[in-house]
């Protein structure tokens, strides 16, 4: 699995510098949708930005934010590369909960069963439970037990919440 982008190049060698919104995936700022390409060598375009992957599927999200990872694509269709990258495999217990988003979305195929849209995911605070929010409009918060704290190849469904009727715009959830 590919990193998530953080202070690397494109295959042109273009600087991805990162927007003015912050994003931390390990304690580390990242590359998100939208974040500039300049330095773009010897055939300069016109202020190509970064964008998450093509493939719904395979975009991964910290906080309802669009990161990029090594291989999506800017404007001008060159992909994301480099060494700076953040692996998302094992978030332990000094990550920042963010990172649980993009860890989910990516590693763990158990939870697209009950929704294909991972929008939020927070754990209490030992990590032996975690909530997943799924796409905005639908109306039920998911739980899972984690085996082994914060390893979230260790998750199991435990029963989802109604909570009524969730906003188009709910990107964000809270657990204790």
């Amino acid at each position: 699995m590919p990193g998530i982008c953080r202070d690397t190049t494109d295959s042109a060698g273009g600087a991805l510098i990162k927007s003015q919104t912050t994003v931390l995936a390990n304690g580390k700022e990242v590359i998100v949708h939208g974040d500039s390409v300049t330095s773009h060598g010897d055939s300069p375009h016109d202020s190509p930005t970064m964008i998450a992957s093509h493939t719904s599927s395979d975009n991964v999200f910290i906080g309802g934010i669009a990161v990029c990872n090594a291989g999506d694509l800017a404007t001008c269709s060159h992909k994301a590369s480099g060494s700076g990258n953040v692996n998302v495999n094992s978030p332990g217990p000094s990550v920042s909960s963010d990172i649980s988003v993009a860890a989910l979305v990516r590693v763990s195929p158990s939870l697209r069963a009950q929704d294909g849209d991972v929008r939020d995911v927070k754990f209490n605070n030992d990590g032996t439970k975690m909530f997943m929010l799924g796409r905005a409009g639908t109306s039920d918060v998911y739980e899972y037990s984690v085996s082994t704290a914060w390893d979230v190849s260790t998750i199991t469904y435990v029963r989802s919440f109604e909570v009524g009727v969730v906003s188009a715009t709910q990107g964000d959830n809270a657990a204790n």
